[in-house]
């Protein structure tokens, strides 16, 4: 009886040996990302894409759309999806009124300024976008819609162009534009005057209203110039 009992007790001994010799062999878990340093210090990053949709339009399409690059700001607007337009000229985007962000160069414009869609045309755009969906904090409270706005450069823009258009009610739109790159200077200028006879909206049903002439003078100016090296 003693022999049995000590041949099972060497038997388990020698089972406990084996299994602790593969668990020495086999390799390591890989730690968890869960245990990675950046998880334990609980750093998080935003991500503007997160749940929000971005449509853009750049300067094939701006220029492919009616009257080009002549056509009001508003009228480039109304082509993205979800956006339309009353009768006082005011932006609705996915039937919420107002409370759209204005952004040129990804600078935020003051809450004074909602918006000059009807005062500039689109040719001082090289691309815009909208942004709408969920928006994260760092986009404040105007979350209904945000119109991001990149300019032209004298880096993407260089030289001069001029053009002149012609239309019904007396319209006459002449333009300029002059972009150029001196040493660490970057500049754009544009410059335009408009004349027409339905500056306000015609209350009558007269295809000939009176008191409705206007004369408009808009000007752009876009200037850049890099102090040092590292690009500031």
């Amino acid at each position: 009886m003693k022999q049995i009992l000590a041949i099972t007790i060497a038997m388990l001994n020698g089972a406990s040996m084996a299994m602790a010799q593969d668990a020495a062999a086999s390799p390591s878990p890989s730690p968890s990302p869960a245990a990675s340093p950046a998880s334990r210090t609980g750093t998080a990053e935003i991500v503007p894409s997160l749940g929000a949709t971005r449509y853009t339009v750049g300067p094939d399409r701006l220029n492919q759309q009616a009257r080009g690059e002549d056509a009001p700001f508003n009228q480039t607007i109304l082509r993205f999806p979800g956006v339309a337009q009353d009768s006082f000229g005011q932006l609705h985007v996915r039937g919420e009124h107002a409370n759209l962000q204005f952004r040129i160069n990804d600078v935020l414009l003051p809450e004074g300024i909602t918006g000059f869609g009807q005062e500039l045309s689109t040719r001082f755009a090289d691309n815009i976008s909208l942004i709408t969906g969920a928006l994260p904090a760092q986009f404040g409270f105007r979350t209904t819609g945000v119109i991001d706005v990149h300019t032209k450069t004298g880096a993407d823009f260089t030289g001069g162009e001029a053009s002149v258009q012609v239309g019904s009610f007396d319209t006459i739109l002449p333009s300029f534009e002059y972009g150029a790159v001196t040493g660490k200077l970057t500049s754009y200028v544009l410059g335009s005057y408009l004349h027409n006879g339905i500056g306000i909206e015609n209350p009558t049903r007269s295809s000939d209203p009176i008191h409705d002439d206007t004369d408009q003078f808009r000007n752009v100016d876009y200037f850049s110039y890099i102090i040092d090296d590292s690009g500031n």
